[in-house]
């Protein structure tokens, strides 16, 4: 194999982790917030691991992975943990919302 494009392949690896990932709380977990949680303490390569069948990602990709330099793989174990954090946050967001907007309904209706 030649010369890997260690930026350009963190970028695909997290994508491809964080799709699968998406897929699987939104449509197999019993409560996706729940299942976003216990995942976000996770590590990129751990996450790759558990999430490589439901994904594009190959032993092949899982190698490469492993043998990442170092600075590299910590930026894209950021970025994917920091995407997991907005996406968390959001759903507790929208969850506080639909909460309040619920009670402001029965309360109406008192």
């Amino acid at each position: 194999m030649g010369s890997v494009d260690w930026e350009k392949f963190g970028q695909w690896i997290a994508k491809e982790v964080l799709n699968a990932l998406d897929e699987f709380c939104v449509h197999y977990a019993e409560d996706p917030l729940v299942c976003y949680k216990t995942y976000a303490g996770y590590s990129l390569l751990d996450l790759a691991e558990e999430f490589a069948f439901r994904s594009a990602i190959t032993p092949e990709d899982l190698e490469l992975l492993r043998g990442m330099p170092w600075d590299i793989y910590e930026r894209y174990n950021r970025v994917l943990h920091d995407a997991l954090r907005d996406i968390i946050e959001h759903m507790e967001t929208e969850g506080r919302r639909s909460r309040e907007s619920r009670r402001r309904e029965i309360a109406q209706g008192l």
